[in-house]
């Protein structure tokens, strides 16, 4: 089959690798789509922190092509999403539900060889079936939905609850979506591109606030009768929306770091937190029971992925792919790679 391989950093060939072989209880998935995300970037530009050649990717969308006889959940020619985090299932971690935590555990496309391919294998409780009525590629989504969903529970989002998102990515988003669809009222959106903050506006929010804006804060404020919203998810992941994040929250609110990155904060005073008496709320991806819920938000209107997925390639072009998503910019949102039908692409292609 064929598979886009990162071999060093910035680089991607496409090779012809063994089919994967599956067991009693996995399954074969033909991939049609995956998503370039966030984590996908971070092992692209850095290559040292996986194991070389990598197939990326672990927003995947596909139809099973063989499954194992102890399989159950699914049938041959099910449309399915793929939960990319696998666990033991034997530790005190996953006993309490927290699979994602799991110190044995591992991420598709990162710790295994992910969604750049046209086949995967997984376990079948890593399988969920999608309805007809939700593309494949607008389903790689799910996958980052179920995050949300899962950081929301732990933000305890409520009906007229104050809420503020920072960053209008993909992420960002959702979480307005969610937020919307939980009854948080009301919400505010900041983002530095106003086409962003205008389809946040679409999504739910009440406020847009473009930034830098020297009175930004104020602004905020103003929202909420100059205390400030009562939560502040912080969707972006450096040390300026961090800031921007705890100074604007109300004394003793709660502030999500959703999108927290993989370089050190440097130049950053953590003493809001003592003297507004913050709840820093952490989160890491989500638990195999966020999935369902998550799917079901989809299917019943509560949120639209469509408009997330604003670049489709195919594998052929993986590596252009890629560089879309890691040059960004006011037109780009999510980046999806659909498999060829057929082993149609030639290899080494970049």
């Amino acid at each position: 089959m064929l598979a886009a391989q990162l071999v060093t950093s910035r680089m991607i060939e496409i090779n012809e690798v063994d089919k994967p072989s599956f067991g009693m209880a996995s399954i074969l998935i033909k991939v049609k789509f995956t998503a370039i995300c966030g984590t996908d970037l971070n092992i692209y530009r850095n290559a040292s922190n996986v194991d070389l050649p990598r197939t990326l990717g672990h927003e995947i969308t596909g139809i099973v092509a063989d499954k194992g006889e102890n399989v159950t959940r699914v049938e041959i020619g099910d449309r399915v999403v793929v939960d990319p985090v696998y666990f033991c299932g034997q530790c005190q971690l996953c006993s309490e539900g927290k699979s994602y935590l799991c110190p044995k555990g591992g991420l598709l496309g990162r710790e295994s060889d992910g969604g750049f391919a046209e086949y995967v294998v997984v376990n079948e409780i890593n399988v969920f079936k999608i309805p007809e009525d939700i593309s494949f590629a607008e389903a790689t989504q799910i996958q980052t939905l179920s995050t949300i969903y899962h950081s929301q529970k732990r933000l305890h989002v409520e009906p007229g609850k104050s809420i503020m998102v920072v960053g209008m990515g993909v992420t960002g988003l959702l979480h307005v979506q969610l937020a919307k669809a939980s009854g948080a009222t009301p919400i505010v959106a900041v983002d530095v591109f106003q086409s962003k903050l205008e389809l946040a506006k679409k999504f739910g929010a009440d406020v847009a606030i473009k930034v830098p804006d020297s009175s930004a804060i104020d602004k905020i404020r103003n929202t909420t009768r100059g205390k400030g919203p009562s939560a502040v998810i912080e969707a972006v992941g450096i040390p300026s929306t961090v800031s921007l994040s705890m100074e604007s929250v109300a004394s003793g609110g709660k502030v999500l770091l959703f999108g927290v990155g993989h370089q050190p904060f440097t130049g950053w005073d953590p003493y809001m937190i003592y003297l507004k008496e913050l709840n820093v709320v952490g989160t890491r991806a989500a638990s195999n029971i966020d999935w369902q819920p998550s799917i079901d938000l989809v299917e019943n209107g509560s949120i639209n992925l469509k408009p997330l997925v604003t670049h489709i390639l195919p594998l052929q072009d993986v590596q252009k792919a890629f560089a879309v998503m890691d040059e960004g910019g006011e037109g780009v949102i999510r980046v999806v790679v659909e498999m060829p039908e057929k082993s149609e692409v030639s290899t080494k292609q970049v």
